[in-house]
């Protein structure tokens, strides 16, 4: 397949920024008719214009990027998209929703479709890339579009030209569960999530490892998903034993709600009688009474970083992987010493 042309490529020829090509191909006003001239005759000359120009895809140009998340609903997805989003127009380039719905056919689907409409590069975070096996179709749909264009992905694929950008998982349980350690707490227990899902992993990984090193012997699982019924159903079944938790670590902000239900109807208060923390740090935990203590990654830098490496990939600068993005910690009300 012969490489494609993209306002990138009109960009070095012309010695004019993407941004300035750009508005040049989709009809913007504030340009100079020296400039517009320069910009469509060498697009023509490299059949940029005969390819996109001709077939009414001037407003599918390069300068589109899509990004790939498995559901638009979740705040974690949702606040990550909408910073990206936003970062992105800020500096010229326009960011596709490809909402998968966790579906791995739509997934190895939406790489072909945005190769066919000229991007300029795709993000794929989280969905299958999640599982602990890449599946092999998704694996190879990635390989092959990163030959073609940028590609950045939220867990690194091996042998191939992508760019990682990383949530440390690992980090964020230690951050939580150090916190309620030093509170008192030898009891603690991590609710959700699925052993088949490489973060959750990472995740339990972390907690095995802080137990070990503070010399608690006992380690409470509770697998499920990542919704409000697993956290309700988790903490009703925990609740039962003749000496449950102190401490509950749910796996996302909504599975925590699930979590402070059930110990209202238990008669136990969040904060008071249980300590409760989460994953996620969304909008939820500040709605939550009380206000739910939550981690994640710092959402703006993790944008910030996800959208210059792509323009960065995009117009030939150097890049890296990028392993190191900050936390976000925030203490709410939603814990106490158990003492």
């Amino acid at each position: 397949m012969g490489k494609n042309i993209t306002i990138v490529d009109i960009a070095k020829e012309t010695g004019l920024s993407v941004a300035t090509v750009s508005r040049v191909l989709n009809r913007h006003s504030s340009v100079r008719e020296e400039t517009r001239r320069k910009v469509i005759e060498t697009a023509s000359r490299l059949g940029y214009q005969e390819n996109y120009l001709a077939k009414g895809l001037s407003t599918m140009a390069g300068n589109m990027i899509g990004m790939l998340i498995p559901d638009i609903r979740t705040p974690f997805y949702g606040r990550i998209f909408s910073e990206c989003e936003r970062i992105a127009l800020e500096k010229g380039y326009v960011l596709a929703l490809c909402n998968s719905f966790n579906n791995l056919k739509r997934e190895t689907h939406f790489y072909t479709h945005l190769l066919a409409q000229h991007a300029g590069g795709v993000i794929q975070i989280g969905g299958s890339l999640d599982r602990q096996i890449i599946p092999p179709q998704l694996y190879n749909q990635i390989k092959s579009t990163a030959e073609k264009i940028p590609v950045i992905t939220s867990v690194p694929v091996e042998d191939s030209e992508c760019r990682c950008v990383y949530v440390d998982n690992a980090r964020c349980m230690r951050t939580l569960l150090e916190y309620l350690i030093k509170l008192g707490h030898r009891k603690i227990a991590f609710v959700g999530g699925r052993s088949n899902v490489k973060s959750t992993v990472e995740k339990r990984q972390a907690y095995y490892d802080v137990l070990k090193e503070h010399e608690i012997r006992e380690a409470i699982i509770s697998e499920g998903n990542y919704g409000q019924e697993d956290g309700y159903f988790a903490v009703k079944k925990l609740f039962r034993q003749k000496f449950p938790p102190t401490a509950v670590i749910a796996i996302t902000d909504i599975c925590a709600i699930g979590v402070i239900q059930a110990l209202n109807e238990m008669g136990l208060r969040c904060g008071t009688d249980v300590s409760v923390v989460s994953f996620d740090n969304t909008y939820i935990a500040e709605m939550l009474e009380p206000e739910l203590t939550s981690v994640s990654t710092d959402y703006e830098i993790l944008s910030e970083t996800i959208i210059n490496t792509m323009i960065d990939m995009i117009e030939k600068r150097e890049t890296r992987d990028v392993y190191d993005i900050p936390l976000m910690f925030s203490i709410r009300n939603s814990c106490t010493s158990p003492f």
